[in-house]
Parts: C-alpha cells; sequence; structure tokens
C-alpha cells in the first residue's frame, strides 16, 4: 500500500480532533523542513484557503499573512474563503512537496 493511500484509508475513520492535531504536526513539520515558505506564507496578505481533499471527508482553512500558520479542520459547508483549492490527496501531497508545478496543474 503506498503512503498516499495508507493516509487515505486511516484519515477516512480517524475522528475530528486526531484529524487536527495531525494538521498542527504538518505545520509544524513545514516550518522544520521548509523555514522559508513558512515564512513566505507569514509575509502574505491575510487570507484563508480551504483546501478540500476530494476523496476524504475532511475540508481544511489554511490561515497565511500571520504568524503563526494556521491548519484547521473545517466543516464542509464552511463560510466563503478568499481561495480554495480542491484535487485529491496524492495531487496535494505532490502540491506541497513541490513534485508538481501549481502553474502546470491548475491551467
Amino acid at each position: 500500500m503506498t503512503p498516499t493511500a495508507l493516509l487515505r484509508s486511516v484519515a477516512t475513520v480517524l475522528p475530528r480532533p486526531v484529524v487536527g492535531r495531525l494538521a498542527d504536526a504538518v505545520v509544524r513539520s513545514l516550518g522544520r523542513k521548509h523555514p522559508s515558505l513558512i515564512a513566505n506564507l507569514v509575509r502574505l496578505e491575510p487570507a484563508i484557503v480551504h483546501i478540500t481533499p476530494t476523496d476524504l471527508p475532511y475540508r481544511f482553512a489554511l490561515t497565511v499573512g500571520r504568524a503563526p500558520i494556521q491548519l484547521a479542520v473545517i466543516d464542509r459547508g464552511s463560510a466563503a474563503a478568499d481561495a480554495e483549492v480542491s484535487s485529491t490527496v496524492a495531487t496535494l501531497v505532490d502540491l506541497l512537496e513541490g513534485r508538481i508545478d501549481s502553474d502546470t496543474l491548475f491551467f
């Protein structure tokens, strides 16, 4: 089983608080591995980006433009965001890790 398939299968049964803690861990990990990315996200204009993995029952809100960067689990019908990204978990992970160019993927 691939790591993405494992993530997808486990995430569908995890309680929301556990997914929230995992989201916090992702942001902390990004801060350690890619500190310039986090610094750039902090310098952006304040915004909320909704991230919707199409193959998971969860939706996330990424808050940028202030420290600390936050990634929170939200309901699918949550309030409007400044931007929204929807894709499979595999594609979102590839974007996060820089294996896919976002301009090429979305345009």
